[in-house]
């Protein structure tokens, strides 16, 4: 997009669903989909790309976005990834609410922290770009790959579906926090 919020959507598996939304602004939108692994089994995909805040500005709209995306799927029960530019890091309350409400992990947990901006000085960079699964996911790697030009480099991963893996339950990923829960709604209800 012209504002440079926009995100691209590209797989090589089969891909039943797809749609962008447009939560707390018309401009930064959110993509949901769903896709196939080459064996079939499903999974669930989130893209975000929220606007930073801006001096003199509150982080509202950002976490309402990042708020919204855990709520929507909370209750799937399939297999979840999210990732993208969340213009916010890992260990702030919102970020941590997402992976609360979502069920997710974070695989950087016992690998690395993983900066990811500014392009130029990654070694001391933050990390704004975030990949969050849910635990019927196991990895391979995950890297900071070289600068492409961009004021973020990329972030890799090389995962696997585990074979087992099928309907997600409460009891597979962590209960999210009653009083996180209840925040995340708040919020919304209020945006």
């Amino acid at each position: 997009m012209d504002n440079t919020y926009g995100l691209v959507f590209a797989s090589r598996l089969s891909v039943t669903s797809m749609r962008t939304e447009n939560i707390t602004d018309r401009d930064t939108p959110t993509v949901y989909a769903r896709l196939s692994t080459r064996s079939g089994k499903p999974f669930d995909y989130v893209g975000l790309h929220p606007r930073p805040p801006l001096p003199g500005q509150d982080t509202a709209l950002r976490d309402r976005k990042i708020e919204h995306a855990a709520l929507r799927i909370a209750d799937n029960h399939v297999p979840a990834m999210a990732m993208g530019d969340f213009n916010d890091v890992v260990w702030s309350r919102t970020t941590q609410l997402f992976k609360q409400v979502g069920g997710y992990l974070d695989p950087r947990i016992g690998r690395g922290s993983y900066p990811t901006f500014p392009s130029s000085v990654v070694s001391i960079g933050w990390l704004l770009d975030q990949m969050f699964v849910s635990r019927s996911f196991t990895f391979r790697s995950l890297r900071v790959l070289e600068d492409v030009s961009s004021d973020h480099r990329p972030l890799a991963a090389e995962l696997c579906l585990k074979a087992t893996a099928g309907i997600r339950s409460r009891n597979a990923a962590p209960d999210p926090v009653t009083d996180d829960a209840r925040d995340a709604a708040r919020a919304m209800a209020e945006g």
